[in-house]
């Protein structure tokens, strides 16, 4: 079903990912691309219940975390998305783009602090995405 979300093709993509899930519930994977899709589709609980059962079967996912801190942070649950985050960057600590939602969470939690932090992080990872210079120019 992955290759199906390149293109968009959401039908095809869960027509496909429920085939695999029918013959692995049990794949962290297939999970998390279930998640995904409903992510997708703005189906947030069932994204979220996915995401969960993700980090059941793989306890380091770090894209079960990152997704769940996304959701987060659309329903301004900011403290609770930079934990999401936070713990994604435990098992996936190069990745630049894992410390501009960090930041995101921190500033809109107002702890302005942290997001110049996490910022600088980012841009350490990964100095040309201009996103990241955004964000560090309205910090300043």
């Amino acid at each position: 079903g992955r290759p199906a979300f390149e293109p968009g093709d959401l039908a095809s993509a869960e027509r496909k990912l429920n085939m695999s899930y029918a013959a692995s519930p049990e794949h962290a994977e297939i999970n998390f691309a279930q998640g995904n899709l409903q992510l997708a589709r703005d189906r947030i609980g069932s994204a979220k219940n996915f995401y969960r059962t993700t980090l059941e079967l793989d306890p380091h996912h770090a894209g079960a975390f990152n997704n769940l801190g996304v959701i987060a942070l659309r329903e301004n649950r900011f403290n609770l998305a930079a934990e999401f985050f936070q713990r994604a960057l435990r098992y996936s600590p190069v990745d630049g783009k894992l410390y501009y939602p960090l930041a995101q969470a921190h500033l809109r939690a107002g702890d302005r602090l942290s997001a110049k932090s996490d910022i600088a992080r980012a841009l350490s990872v990964d100095p040309q995405r201009p996103e990241f210079r955004d964000l560090e120019q309205a910090l300043r």
